[in-house]
């Protein structure tokens, strides 16, 4: 790297992880500013910082709602006793410390989280969704352009497009109606989605 002709390979932070989920499949909320807790949360949360006993917190389950945001990641909690399980993850800063830098790890939580978590699968689905409302009159083959396009900023060689046909035409099956063609080309595409998801090439920077 001495002439700079290129760049480190570089992982992304939690935060940019889940909004290039949310902006494959335009979800993304780009509005700027504001707040994702509601108000009435964010009043309780001062009354017992203020004078403890007075009311009670927002129960867990009020707080992970936030999460479910489509607001960019920037605007979403933290909190310092239930830290977002994805942050806590990705090697987000300790809530409770003053850190210049964050650490990197690559570990196999990691990679089980977007294997499994249900906001990774939830993405997957709707990204399968806006392919298939795209390209309605389209053939699988120019859809896995697109999806290659918008996971991963480039078109797929020829070799990922034989591959992905070849896993989609295996995730399809066999229909023994159009119903239910439909509904298996959607289930056959939303694995194709998650799998672009779980690839290095997608939380990965060049």
């Amino acid at each position: 790297n001495r002439l700079h002709w290129r760049r480190e390979r570089r992982r992304l932070e939690a935060e940019p992880i889940r909004d290039a989920m949310l902006t494959a499949n335009e979800q993304l909320d780009r509005t700027l500013g504001g707040m994702v807790l509601p108000d009435w949360w964010v009043e309780a949360e001062i009354i017992v910082d203020a004078d403890a006993g007075l009311t009670a917190l927002a129960e867990p389950a009020d707080k992970l709602k936030a999460y479910e945001s489509s607001r960019r990641a920037v605007y979403l909690p933290v909190s310092r006793n239930q830290l977002y399980e994805m942050f806590r993850l990705f090697d987000y800063a300790d809530a409770s410390s003053v850190v210049a830098r964050r650490d990197e790890s690559t570990v196999a939580p990691q990679a089980l989280f977007m294997l499994n978590n249900e906001f990774v699968i939830q993405q997957a689905r709707r990204f399968a969704e806006l392919l298939l409302v795209h390209g309605e009159e389209q053939g699988d083959e120019e859809l896995l352009r697109l999806a290659h396009v918008k996971a991963f900023g480039r078109l797929p060689n020829d070799l990922e497009i034989a591959e992905g046909l070849a896993a989609l035409h295996f995730l399809s099956g066999s229909p023994d109606g159009v119903a239910e063609a439909d509904q298996l080309r959607l289930a056959a595409w939303q694995e194709y989605c998650h799998v672009l998801f779980c690839q290095n090439e997608f939380a990965y920077i060049e």
